[in-house]
């Protein structure tokens, strides 16, 4: 183990790289005082320079609160000086296993290793790209899924505006016009985080050509029954065998809409509520299904039109 000596702070020059880019002034202030309390317990790490200074390794926030506290000399240990990509990659590795980064800057730093070590863009080199940095494949693929995301949705991120379990999530959307609208979706309906991750992420991957609030709706019904699946009705061997349930489902619907226009409900909500904005993408939906059913059957059509002009007749 290298031997610790006392250093003149003023010689010391800080990382210009320190992967940990926003240091709070308040920080600093309550270290000083626990340092002015009870002492250095772990000296800095530092590299000797030619002209006798030292580049300062590990232990920003300490050196930082010397100078707080006006102390003339700090205890380091000189180290010897590694290559620029294993500086790196340690740098990297000390500061995933001490969390001590926000996510921002742990994307950043995980994506600059993978940039030093010329893999970025190769996906396969990232489990020993990650033994390299000591992070585990999986938190570095999640990470790496930041970097996926739109400029403007990435700009979100890293001003502390875009919360992380949505910004990984989202990152798993290819489109990225499409990453905008859900992230503007989740925002304006408020959904929670635990809504987003269970139900609603894995409902827009398994369909992704659906509308957001069809995916929503779909999302929806099945977070009820997370906790208890509902009864499984019997399967019957034709859909002729439930012609009743199906005609008997379509007056339901029939009678709520009846309802819904006799007592103007739709014209006494605005036009921003959310009710009006999911009634109307189930309406267009079902409207859109029908549609399509009668163009394929459209002897379906004719019959229930011989039907109209009969009673009409009668």
């Amino acid at each position: 183990m290298s031997e610790v000596i006392k250093i003149p702070v003023k010689q010391i020059v800080p990382d210009p790289e320190n992967l940990r880019k926003n240091i709070d002034p308040e920080d600093i202030r309550l270290l000083a005082e626990n340092i002015r309390e009870h002492g250095l317990m772990d000296p800095i790490q530092v590299f000797t320079k030619a002209d006798g200074q030292y580049d300062l390794l590990d232990g920003e926030r300490r050196w930082r609160a010397y100078f707080e506290l006006g102390l003339a000399e700090i205890d380091a240990m000189i180290v010897a000086r590694p290559s620029r990509q294993e500086l790196l990659l340690k740098k990297i590795s000390r500061v995933m296993q001490t969390r001590s980064l926000t996510f921002p800057e742990e994307v950043a730093a995980l994506e600059t290793g993978l940039r030093e070590l010329d893999c970025l863009d190769d996906e396969k080199q990232w489990s020993v790209a990650a033994k390299k940095m000591g992070v585990k494949p999986g938190v570095l693929r999640e990470r790496m899924r930041i970097t996926k995301l739109s400029g403007p949705l990435r700009n979100q991120f890293n001003e502390g505006k875009l919360d992380y379990t949505i910004a990984h999530n989202l990152g798993k959307i290819q489109d990225q016009k499409r990453q905008e609208e859900v992230e503007a979706f989740i925002r304006d309906q408020n959904l929670s985080n635990r809504f987003v991750t269970t139900k609603f992420m894995e409902t827009l991957l398994e369909f992704p050509v659906k509308s957001i609030w069809e995916i929503y709706d779909i999302a929806r019904e099945r977070e009820k029954f997370r906790y208890a699946k509902p009864r499984a009705e019997e399967v019957p061997e034709s859909v002729v065998d439930k012609l009743d349930d199906i005609l008997a489902d379509f007056r339901k619907c029939e009678l709520w809409f009846e309802a819904i226009h006799r007592e103007e409900i739709v014209e006494q909500l605005s036009d921003s509520s959310f009710n009006v904005k999911r009634l109307a993408e189930g309406v267009f939906r079902l409207k859109g299904v029908l549609e399509a059913f009668l163009r394929k059957y459209e002897s379906l059509d004719k019959l229930a039109q011989n039907d109209k002009n009969k009673r009409r007749l009668i």
